[in-house]
C-alpha cells in the first residue's frame, strides 16, 4: 500500500532528524492514487498514526491519531513493520532515550533489544483480517526487559536527586522493591523526599507517545490510595 510506505518514509526521516515536507509527500502520493483527494490522504496518515499508537509505537508528529480505521490498514502496517526489522530497530533506538539521562552513563537505551513483530491493534471496523501468528513469549520478554530498564532509569534518577541534594544517607536507602521482592508490594521503588519522608513509586514504561494507555492492577491502585499525600 503506497500510503503506508510513504508514511514510514516520513517517519524514518523524522527519527533521523532529517528535514522533509509533508506537502511534497502528499502531492507525490496523489499522483500515484486515482480518485483520491488531499484531505483523504491526510486522514489516512492520521489513521496510520492511530494504528501505531495502538501498537505502543511512536508516530509522525503533526498527524494526530484518528481512529475508525479499517482492519485492512492495520494489517498492512503490521506486515510492513514485520518485513523491515531494521526499521523496527531504528524506531526503538531513536525513541527510547530520554533527553535528561543520568550523567553516570546509565542511559535508558534499547539497542540490545530486538523488537518483536507487533500484533495487530483491536479491530476498529467490521472488516476481517487473515489470522496471523504472534510470538507472545517473545513479546512478553520484550515487555519485561523494557519495564526493567524503565525502573532502572527511575532508580538512577532518584539516587542522583538525593545525591545532588547532599542526602547520601537517603541515597543509600533507595530500594528497587519489584526487583528484590517481586510485584506484590504495589509499587516498584521506595525512595525518599529530601526531608526523609518515604516516597513509593510505580514505574510504567512505554515507547508510545503521550496518551498511551496503561494497565494498573487493583493492588497498585489501593497502594496509591494508602500512601496518598494527605
Amino acid at each position: 500500500m503506497a500510503v503506508v510506505a510513504d508514511y514510514f518514509a516520513m517517519l524514518k526521516d523524522e527519527l533521523l532528524g532529517k528535514a522533509y515536507s509533508k506537502t511534497v509527500h502528499r502531492q507525490a502520493l496523489l499522483k500515484l492514487l486515482a480518485n483520491c483527494s488531499g484531505p483523504a490522504v491526510e486522514f489516512k496518515y492520521c489513521n496510520i498514526s492511530a494504528v501505531l499508537q495502538g501498537m505502543g509505537l511512536t508516530y509522525v508528529a503533526g498527524y494526530k491519531p484518528r481512529g475508525n480505521y479499517q482492519a485492512l490498514l492495520a494489517e498492512e502496517v503490521r506486515k510492513f513493520l514485520i518485513a523491515r526489522p531494521e526499521l523496527r530497530k531504528q524506531i526503538v533506538e531513536n525513541d527510547a532515550t530520554p533527553v535528561d539521562s543520568p550523567p553516570d552513563g546509565s542511559l535508558f537505551k534499547l539497542q540490545d533489544i530486538e523488537m518483536p513483530p507487533p500484533p495487530p491493534p483491536p479491530n476498529a471496523g467490521r472488516s476481517t483480517v487473515k489470522p496471523a501468528k504472534v510470538d507472545w513469549s517473545e513479546a512478553n520478554a520484550y515487555s519485561r526487559k523494557l519495564g526493567e530498564q524503565g525502573e532502572q532509569f527511575v532508580l538512577d534518577l532518584e539516587r542522583r536527586r538525593l545525591r545532588d541534594a547532599g542526602r547520601l544517607d537517603l541515597e543509600a536507602k533507595v530500594e528497587w522493591i519489584s526487583n528484590a521482592q517481586g510485584d506484590g508490594a504495589g509499587y516498584d521503588l521506595r525512595s525518599f523526599e529530601e526531608t526523609g519522608a518515604e516516597v513509593f513509586i510505580e514505574v510504567k514504561t512505554t515507547k508510545g507517545p503521550i496518551g498511551t494507555p496503561f494497565y494498573v492492577t487493583e493492588n497498585k491502585r489501593l497502594c496509591s490510595v494508602r500512601h496518598a499525600v494527605k
